[in-house]
C-alpha cells in the first residue's frame, strides 16, 4: 500500500518541476494560445469579483467547461492576480490541474484494487503513467484531469 503512495509522491514531485516553464505571460500566448485565453477569463472574473460586476464575473466564455472549474482556480490565483504576481497565476491552476491528475491516478489504484490485487493495480497506474496523455493533460491549464476526477 505505501508503494502506491511513494510512487504518486514521485509523479506529483516531477509534475511540480516541469510546470515551471513558460511562466512568462507573453511567452505563453506563443505556447498555448489556450492556456492563455483561460487567464485571461481568470483575470476577466477577479475584475468582475473586485467591482461587483455580476455580468462580468459570469462572462468567462467556455461554458462548456463549467463555472466552477474557473472558480477553483480563481480562489487559488487571486490574491497573486491582486499582487500582479503573474508567474504564480500561471503556474497554480497547473499544480491544481496536476493534484488532480495525481488524485485520478489515487482513484484508479482504488478502484483495481477492489478487484485485482495489489501489485496488479500498481501496474495499471503505471501503465497509466506511461501514457503521453497523461502528462500532456498534466502540465498544462485545462479541465481533463478535474473532469475525470470528478467522473471516476
Amino acid at each position: 500500500m505505501k508503494y502506491i503512495y511513494i510512487i504518486l509522491f514521485l509523479i506529483f514531485g516531477a509534475l511540480v518541476l516541469f510546470n515551471f516553464r513558460f511562466l512568462n505571460i507573453h511567452m505563453l500566448s506563443i505556447y498555448s494560445i489556450d492556456e492563455y485565453a483561460y487567464h485571461g477569463s481568470l483575470i476577466n472574473m477577479y475584475d468582475g469579483l473586485i467591482n461587483f460586476d455580476l455580468r462580468k464575473f459570469f462572462s468567462f466564455g467556455f461554458y462548456s467547461y463549467g463555472f466552477i472549474f474557473f472558480l477553483f482556480n480563481l480562489i487559488l490565483t487571486a490574491p497573486f492576480i491582486y499582487s500582479d504576481n503573474i508567474e504564480m497565476v500561471i503556474y497554480l491552476p497547473r499544480i491544481l490541474n496536476s493534484l488532480f491528475a495525481v488524485g485520478s491516478l489515487l482513484i484508479i489504484y482504488k478502484i483495481c484494487k477492489i478487484y485485482i490485487k495489489e501489485s496488479s493495480s500498481i501496474l495499471i497506474v503505471i501503465f497509466t503513467i506511461t501514457m503521453p496523455g497523461f502528462w500532456k493533460n498534466s502540465l498544462w491549464f485545462h479541465p481533463d484531469w478535474m473532469m475525470t476526477f470528478f467522473v471516476i
